[in-house]
């Protein structure tokens, strides 16, 4: 399958993404989002809620703009409000042959996350994988990286019952995570790591980066049933996957050290199995992770969060939910009511062009009204709080009366005082819900931006403890 979906982020960091580790001035380098525990911040120290468009093609040439996608839809997904792109890259397109790295393909992916950087949205590169392989009906790993000892094939009857019908297909995940030698002789790992370094050197220096995303959906290999039951984890598994996603963030790291990396867990965290990944001790680190449920809804969906909080917490990483299945009402307006809880809630909508989930039905049409799903884009088009002057406390959206609320305090989150200018919050104020315009009421602001304006504006004023937003319909 392709994919486009849709996410929301809310992250935080007082220290200014633009700092570097290796000394370097970032007087003429792009800005960068950093992180507080699990939330994001920008250079003004205000927090950031990211809210966006993943983007991934799965089929050759494995290149997002070979499919039609480019500048006219960026500027479309920009213009609803998304301020972010999970873009997606196999290592297959990366590197078809053993240290051969396609320059063409490269250059192809790093054209479309300029130009989505150059947008306004924030561009985080994603490993994208599912089930390996084209062998075994997957995608994302080289053929030549495929290492599976000739145990038998099993019953393939495509994605997810692949995992678990294909003894092949788990040896060779088995083969990746213990670095099992290559035809040139290099670990499997190791060369995936290289991989992320060709990737980190072309893309330091790109405008808008929010980082990388080490590998889409893990699975185990030969010992996955360790890992398979909620309420149990598999330490000594975990491990191979940390050492793996440890190797490819060093890589990384050799090139660049201001942008996020964020590293996922094994597939089965998305339906509430925990991990015990040690810490990777980096500063700039996030944890990806997905939310599914599909074998149990019951109590599924608050461990799934629940445990991914509990990661944030034990080891002070961001937080980045990056895939959600579900586009029911209900599931929306919850996920989006609070930020008081510390979570991270997302949702996505699969596929820009796919079937019956895509935003956008015919990529390399221009994206006009008869081209895009406008029930779906009437569900996931909302009013969000783009950055915060402050902490956040609540925030909720009325999908009935249009009604959306913010409370936060103007205190900012990483303590101290807040800078002398730039101190304001960002609303984006869909017209698609507010064709009329909208009506704001603040209690301790006032209203920084021109009537009806797509961005509205708020200013805390002195001394206030808390301020409080609500827009309405005109």
């Amino acid at each position: 399958m392709r994919y486009l979906f849709v996410f929301l982020f809310v992250f935080s960091l007082a220290a200014c993404g633009d700092s570097d580790k290796g000394g370097t001035s970032s007087a003429k380098q792009p800005a960068r989002l950093g992180h507080v525990g699990q939330w994001f911040v920008d250079d003004k120290g205000r927090v950031v809620v990211l809210y966006g468009i993943n983007m991934v093609r799965k089929r050759e040439t494995y290149a997002p703009s070979d499919w039609g996608f480019d500048e006219d839809d960026i500027e479309y997904i920009a213009a609803q409000g998304f301020n972010t792109l999970r873009l997606g890259f196999t290592w297959k397109g990366l590197e078809p042959n053993p240290s051969e790295y396609d320059r063409e393909y490269l250059r192809k992916i790093m054209d479309t996350a300029r130009l989505a950087g150059e947008a306004g949205l924030w561009v985080l590169l994603d490993f994208h994988q599912d089930m390996y392989n084209e062998k075994y009906q997957g995608q994302g790993v080289p053929d030549w990286a495929v290492i599976d000892d000739g145990v038998p094939l099993g019953i393939l009857e495509n994605h997810p019952d692949n995992y678990w019908n294909s003894p092949a297909l788990s040896r060779a995940y088995e083969n990746l995570w213990n670095n099992a030698s290559g035809p040139d002789g290099r670990g499997l790992a190791d060369a995936l790591a290289s991989a992320w370094g060709e990737i980190a050197r072309e893309a330091k220096g790109l405008p808008g980066l929010l980082g990388y995303d080490l590998m889409n959906e893990p699975w185990p290999g030969d010992r996955w049933a360790e890992c398979a039951i909620p309420g149990i984890t598999c330490p000594e598994v975990d491990l191979l996957l940390y050492n793996a996603q440890r190797a490819s963030m060093r890589a990384i790291r050799e090139h660049d050290s201001r942008s996020m990396v964020f590293y996922e867990p094994w597939v089965m965290f998305n339906h509430g199995v925990d991990t015990a990944m040690p810490d990777f001790e980096d500063d700039l680190a996030g944890f990806s992770y997905h939310k599914y449920c599909l074998f149990s809804e019951e109590g599924c969906h608050t461990e799934v969060m629940a445990n991914a909080v509990r990661r944030s917490e034990e080891t002070g990483d961001a937080l980045l939910l990056t895939e959600y299945l579900d586009l029911g009402l209900g599931f929306q307006t919850a996920m989006i009511e609070s930020f008081a809880s510390r979570q991270f809630w997302a949702w996505r909508a699969y596929d820009c062009c796919y079937r019956e989930y895509g935003v956008i039905h015919r990529l390399g049409e221009p994206p006009t009204p008869d081209n895009l799903d406008q029930n779906l884009l009437d569900l996931i088009v909302q009013p969000n709080s783009r950055a915060i002057a402050g902490t956040p406390i609540a925030a909720s959206y009325d999908f009935e009366d249009k009604r959306y609320t913010l409370e936060y305090s103007p205190v900012p989150i990483s303590g101290g005082s807040p800078p002398d200018t730039g101190w304001t919050t960002e609303i984006f104020v869909p017209q698609r819900h507010y064709p009329l315009g909208y009506v704001v009421e603040v209690t301790n602001g006032t209203v920084a931006s021109e009537k009806d304006a797509p961005l509205l504006i708020v200013q805390a004023v002195s001394m206030a403890e808390r301020v409080s937003v609500t827009v309405t319909p005109r």
